[in-house]
Formats: structure tokens, sequence, C-alpha cells
């Protein structure tokens, strides 16, 4: 019996990487309209809607989606799956189960403003992400929280993007000081993530005013001049987005008392639920 040489079979010596991607858009969309075909849905679940939502998802986190949506709708007794069934199953994917945290009617207003300011300013400044969910029930390790997702994947950002990222960061402390009068300690958070991409931006990507670039490896090498030139550009990043998003806000007072009320009497609201209420006041999204 013929027998390969042992060399060949050693392990390496047909190595091959294969590199498989996540689907896009349209591969999203295909692997709903094949998984959903197997359950009973209603008419309004569109896998167009669904796919634009699971930026990232790969087909077993989409067959996923679809069994936990399944799943849920069997523990209410029904046999046909609702776009509310499919959402819920995409938050317990992204997010976790709901805490068991239960909030005071204070708390519940106050988070409803912060995650208003999110909201009202990712849909009217980010020029890629659709805001698809907001929500002021708890879930693992947030209060609430605005789910903003692009509608297919960004692969170079400019500085358009980092700037409108920064801002619906800081969103939360605008809406929270117009409402309040102050702030609480929800906005640490918002305020860490907005000055790390201003840094980026400024000591990496010399997208400052002064277009100087400090991340050289060592920034101890640089002059003391520079360090303040480049530190004074990232301030004048972070106050200039606030103070865009603070009169944006003031401006728009209505809306952010209309969505935070909507936040307030629901506890959660889905896109079509967000499209309605820019609807009502006649906006339209800054991605057009």
């Amino acid at each position: 019996e013929d027998q390969l040489n042992p060399a060949l079979l050693r392990a390496g010596r047909f190595e091959r990487k294969i590199y498989v991607t996540r689907p896009n858009l349209a591969e999203r969309k295909q692997l709903f309209d094949f998984y959903l075909k197997k359950v009973t849905t209603e008419p309004d679940v569109n896998s167009e809607m669904l796919a634009r939502k699971t930026l990232w998802f790969s087909p077993a986190d989409i067959d996923n989606m679809i069994r936990e949506a399944g799943l849920i709708a069997l523990r209410e007794k029904r046999e046909v799956i609702t776009f509310r069934d499919l959402s819920k199953a995409y938050d317990r994917i992204l997010y976790g189960e709901k805490s068991n945290l239960i909030l005071s009617d204070k708390e519940k207003r106050w988070v409803s403003y912060h995650e208003a300011g999110h909201a009202i300013i990712a849909y009217l400044l980010h020029p890629t992400d659709d805001v698809i969910k907001a929500t002021i029930i708890p879930h693992k390790g947030a209060l609430g929280f605005v789910a903003p997702r692009p509608r297919e994947e960004v692969n170079i950002r400019d500085k358009n993007w980092y700037l409108a990222s920064i801002k619906v960061a800081l969103a939360s402390y605008a809406a929270e000081r117009l409402k309040f009068g102050t702030t609480g300690s929800g906005v640490s958070a918002d305020f860490n993530s907005a000055f790390t991409v201003a840094r980026d931006m400024v000591w990496r990507w010399g997208m400052g005013r002064s277009g100087l670039l400090g991340d050289l490896g060592d920034a101890a090498r640089l002059s003391e001049k520079t360090r303040e030139t480049l530190d004074g550009d990232v301030q004048e990043i972070m106050q200039g987005c606030l103070n865009e998003v603070s009169q944006i806000l003031e401006g728009k007072r209505e809306l952010l008392d209309d969505f935070a009320g909507k936040l307030l009497e629901k506890g959660e609201l889905e896109y079509d639920d967000i499209q309605a209420i820019f609807d009502r006041h006649g906006l339209k999204p800054a991605r057009g």
C-alpha cells in the first residue's frame, strides 16, 4: 500500500491561511431572507432593515438572533415572530440581558434627557450612523443607551466623522445642563470617550488647528511649547464641539422635551418610533 512521505504530513507543510470576512449589507439581507423563510413572521418584518441594524454580525449571529426571537415568541405563547421579538433578540446578543436595577422616577427622567441628547445630535449631525434604538431600561453596565449604527462598514474616517462622534458623546452633558442646570456622574464615560477621540485627532492624525503631530513614540522628546500647543488644540476641539451641541439643543428645546418624554413614557424607542419623532419636527438626518 502506497503511503505519503511523513515529511509531507508534517504540521504546517501545506499550511494555508484563509481569511473569512463578515458579511456585507447585501449578504446580511440574503442571510435574513434565508433564515426567515424557516419561521413565521409578521408582514412588517423587513430583512433590509434587519441587515442595516446588524452591522458586523456573522452568519451564526444572524441565525442565533432569529432562534432567540423564536424563543421569545414561544414564551409568550405566539407562533408568529414580530419585529419587536427580533429587536429584543438583537439587544440580548449585543448588549446582554436587562438589569434588575430599578431607577427612581427622578433618575428615569434624568437618564431620558441624557439619552435624548445623544440621540438628537447623532441623528442631526453624524454623517454615517442611523439611530436605531434608545432606551432608559438598564442593561448590564448601563442605565440606558442610544444605539447608533452605520448603514455599512466605514473603513476610512475623516475629520468630520470624528468631530461628529465627539459631539454625540458630549450631547448628554449639554442636554442635562440645559434641562437641570447641572450634570450627573453619568457623563464621565462620555467625556472620556470624547477626550480620547479629540486627543487622537490632534496627537496622532494632525487634525488640530496647528497641524502638528505629537504621537512620535516618545512624547517626552517634544518641547514643552509643542506639547502645550497640541493640548491647546485638543481643548479647542472639545470646547468647540460642546458649544455647537449646546446651541443646537437650546434651539431644539421642544424636540429635546418631546424625545425625552417619549423615552420616559415607553422606556424604549425603536427605529420607527425615533423616526416618527423627527418627522413630527420636520427634521432629516445628516446622512441624507
